[in-house]
């Protein structure tokens, strides 16, 4: 706003420049006195001329002045123009590129995507079987909210998390764009639709959502979307509504320096503390971190507890074997408002 002001100033500043740039281009001479005021307007238009004369050298070297003058504004201002456009063109094009480039990378992998998840994710009974442990939080929910809940999954891919809630009698509806993922979802006659899972978002209707989960989502997405969908994800649950969100570990070094990276389509790791500030700064209470999933990275059961570098031993095992993955839960405030100094 403040760049199209001076712009503006610019501009007005300019034009007047433009006119008055010529000394000998006189003005109008006018007299308010009705008896007198044309022999007060001829005596004026006779001295101004005879000043013109008297002065022309130097009035000449001001007119040429003012004329360079303003030629430099005018060709500053066209510079200007020209610099604005092509900042412009510049951010279009650099726009277009990045959406290119993402859809290049969803073509790629989104025929894909299924059978990578079924390799290096785990089956759908090994997911299924993991996602029990958030039982208590929906229990929590339902003393709550009752038992009428309803359930939106972000990025729902083959369903389980959908799967368990319909076995719960909990009303579910998972969003996904990946196609492979929709049909695996349809044929187990699960709800889902095919959307942006920040664009579904958007449309929700507010205080509309019971549980609102996203396992393994937030990675991809960039800071921008992340603090997009948090904002949205406080608006659209209900009081007592619960938020969970499971995501890669990179406490743990083999998952933050190569496992993280198997999945092509990863933009970025979050430290299981900046999520959890992240998800109390949109406006969610009784945040938690429940650390999933230990990784054997190594055996420590031959070590010897009693050597004289164990302690240091232990310690530098701790950074391979701590969990492969966290949540971030979080619950709505009672009262259904957020704080109005919440930061995005």
């Amino acid at each position: 706003m403040s760049e199209m002001i001076n712009r503006n100033e610019l501009d007005e500043n300019l034009k007047r420049a433009n006119m008055f740039w010529k000394t000998d281009a006189g003005y109008a001479l006018v007299s308010s006195r009705r008896r007198i005021g044309r022999l007060l307007i001829l005596t004026r238009r006779v001295a101004c001329r005879a000043v013109r004369i008297f002065c022309r050298p130097l009035l000449d070297h001001q007119t040429e002045f003012n004329a360079s003058v303003v030629r430099c504004l005018n060709e500053y201002r066209k510079t200007i123009d020209m610099i604005t456009d092509l900042k412009e063109r510049f951010q279009e094009e650099l726009e277009a590129e990045r959406i290119k480039n993402r859809r290049s990378k969803e073509i790629r992998t989104g025929g894909t995507y299924k059978k990578f998840e079924d390799r290096m994710r785990g089956t759908r009974e090994e997911i299924k079987s993991r996602l029990k442990i958030y039982e208590s939080v929906v229990r929590k929910v339902r003393e709550t909210n009752g038992c009428r809940l309803f359930a939106l999954d972000l990025g729902c891919g083959r369903g389980e998390w959908l799967e368990l809630m319909q076995e719960q009698g909990i009303a579910a509806l998972g969003v996904d764009k990946n196609e492979s993922m929709i049909r695996c979802c349809k044929k187990r006659r699960l709800d889902v639709v095919k959307n942006d899972l920040f664009m579904h978002l958007k449309n929700q209707g507010s205080h509309s959502v019971d549980i609102l989960t996203a396992f393994q989502v937030v990675e991809h997405l960039d800071e921008n979307m992340l603090a997009g969908v948090l904002r949205e994800a406080c608006r659209v649950l209900r009081p007592g509504g619960v938020l969970i969100l499971e995501t890669p570990n990179p406490e743990n070094l083999i998952v933050g320096a190569c496992n993280f990276f198997f999945d092509p389509t990863h933009i970025q790791k979050i430290p299981p503390g900046l999520l959890q500030v992240l998800v109390e700064d949109a406006g969610l209470t009784e945040t938690e971190i429940i650390r999933l999933h230990p990784y054997p990275g190594i055996d420590m059961s031959e070590a010897d507890k009693n050597g004289a570098n164990y302690a240091l031993i232990e310690q530098m095992a701790g950074y391979f074997n701590s969990c492969a993955d966290y949540a971030v839960t979080a619950y709505k405030r009672e009262n259904g408002e957020t704080d109005e100094n919440t930061a995005v």
